[in-house]
């Protein structure tokens, strides 16, 4: 009769090369005869990292023991230590084998596997956006989407489009790499179908800079196929449309990288249709109005790239329609008086492109006092203090086009008095550096016109400064590249002219 030793050997003749099966094959062995450390091995492979608290979580019935089975655990040859940023020692499954192990239970004891994922996910707290240990927050999502709960999609979803408003690329990457993990889990992934839709769209959205490659056009594709199925099959649950818009939106930005305008104005004209629907069967609803508003940012945005300035004129307006009523309805909400300002701004950009200073020189107006106002309420706040400080920009602008030169230095001489507090602050912050540089630069174009040649000279060779450094600290940069090639040649160009000597305006490299 065949022992338990025969048919591991015969297993491992069976692996020949298959990871997962050599892994599963060394890890029957190591706890051949021990089905209590087989027992709590197997748990341990449920999530990424254990200590005593997570297996006790897993295994409630051996809660008293689970610092000895910790100890008995480590001596496996499959056990590792794991380095934590925050908290107590831990320890993991070596990679092989702990994912060759969920499989195995996943094949084998569905519902067993979507339990154990749900306590995992008790054990790791709760979905945090904001919680110190990002690391967690990840490692409960990922446990709550393989425990197939809609707690864990509306987590997701919450969670990570979060990180995307915040521009949290870190936390979106780990967040990724969880999801991924799950999306090729074998047999099948062990998600719900929302959830499995809300993942392609997060990992698609952790790529860098939103790159507009084959693979990530095909995961917003994927999602787009389950959330139409989904609509298909309910098309009166109104987070399931919510869910198609945001894939359209995601479509449309990637054919926007790709330069395909067209394109992305049919995606977003999709997203539009859907969010016009959800805003007016519930206008009180916050969420949709602000989506509804994004969308029509989007068009907006496509239009001034396709130069239909009047088209984007009219969808800028109708969102800043939208931003002036949520404004309004929560006057201490600083989140929407500051989308209120982004369409101030919006307006007077594309005013500007029409030649329409005096309307241009309002919606600046009116940003400007938002600003004034957040700032006001919280001057430690970096972001409300760069917003204060492009304000000032733009208003500098405009007053150098309607020739009005003494208004334009006083804001580009206030816009420049806040970036120099800024870039004091984090020298290393290269977007602050940048912004410097820009104002130098517009103010010594405007000393220029007025003949103040030294002054001019010297705010040109600020900004020079500025550019090499950042053009050193990243030659990848075009923009970085171009702004210092166009610097240096204007401040060539002014030391040539010398003092007295008329000089040429020429256009602004940073714009």
């Amino acid at each position: 009769m065949p022992t338990p030793f025969d048919q591991l050997l015969k297993n491992l003749q069976a692996a020949q090369g298959d990871t997962a099966k050599l892994a599963l094959v060394t890890f029957d062995f190591a706890v051949a005869g021990n089905p209590t450390l087989r027992a709590a091995a197997e748990m341990a492979a449920i999530p990424h990292w254990f200590d005593a608290k997570t297996l006790a979580a897993l295994l409630p019935e051996q809660a008293t023991q689970a610092e000895n089975l910790v100890a008995q655990l480590a001596a496996l040859p499959m056990i590792e230590p794991y380095h934590r940023a925050h908290g107590d020692p831990a320890w993991n499954v070596h990679e092989a084998t702990r994912l060759a192990l969920r499989d195995r239970l996943l094949a084998n004891e569905p519902e067993r596997f979507r339990q154990l994922s749900r306590r995992a996910a008790a054990s790791y707290g709760s979905a945090n956006p904001d919680a110190p240990d990002f690391a967690l927050t990840c490692e409960h999502l990922y446990h709550q989407l393989a425990g197939q709960t809609d707690a864990g999609d509306v987590a997701l979803d919450k969670v990570s489009g979060n990180w995307r408003a915040d521009s949290r690329v870190e936390r979106l990457q780990t967040l990724a790499r969880l999801l991924e993990e799950l999306l090729v889990s074998q047999p099948a992934p062990p998600l719900l179908p929302r959830g499995q839709g809300l993942s392609y769209m997060s990992i698609a959205a952790a790529r860098e800079n939103h790159q507009s490659t084959p693979a990530t056009v095909a995961l917003l594709k994927k999602a787009e196929v389950i959330f139409r199925e989904l609509v298909a099959s309910d098309p009166d649950n109104a987070a399931r449309q919510r869910d198609l818009s945001v894939s359209y939106n995601g479509l449309g930005d990637l054919a926007v990288a790709q330069g395909q305008l067209d394109d992305a104005a049919r995606a977003y004209a999709d997203g539009l249709t859907i969010r016009k629907k959800l805003a007016a069967s519930n206008p009180s609803n916050t969420q949709w109005q602000r989506d509804l508003s994004v969308s029509y940012v989007k068009l907006g945005s496509v239009a001034v790239a396709q130069r239909q300035f009047d088209v984007a004129a009219r969808a800028y307006a109708d969102g800043l329609t939208i931003h002036k009523k949520l404004a309004a309805s929560d006057p201490g909400n600083s989140g929407r008086q500051r989308d209120l300002s982004i369409s101030y701004e919006r307006l007077g950009d594309v005013a500007v492109t029409q030649g329409q200073l005096d309307e241009a020189a309002r919606a600046y107006g009116e940003r400007l006092m938002i600003a004034k106002k957040l700032t006001a309420g919280d001057p430690s706040n970096t972001q409300w203090q760069r917003d204060l400080s492009i304000s000032y920009e733009r208003l500098g602008n405009v007053a150098v086009a309607q020739g009005q030169l003494k208004d334009a230095a006083r804001a580009y001489g206030d816009g420049l008095k806040i970036r120099k507090k800024l870039t004091a602050r984090d020298p290393g912050n290269t977007q602050w550096q940048r912004d410097l540089s820009i104002s130098f630069f517009k103010i010594s174009k405007l000393q220029a016109q007025q003949q103040q040649w030294p002054e001019a000279l010297a705010n040109a060779e600020a900004s020079l400064k500025i550019d090499e450094r950042l053009s050193q600290h990243d030659p990848s940069i075009a923009t970085w590249q171009q702004d210092v090639k166009a610097s240096r040649a204007w401040v060539e160009k002014l030391r040539q002219m010398g003092k007295g000597r008329k000089g040429s305006q020429g256009a602004n490299p940073h714009e």
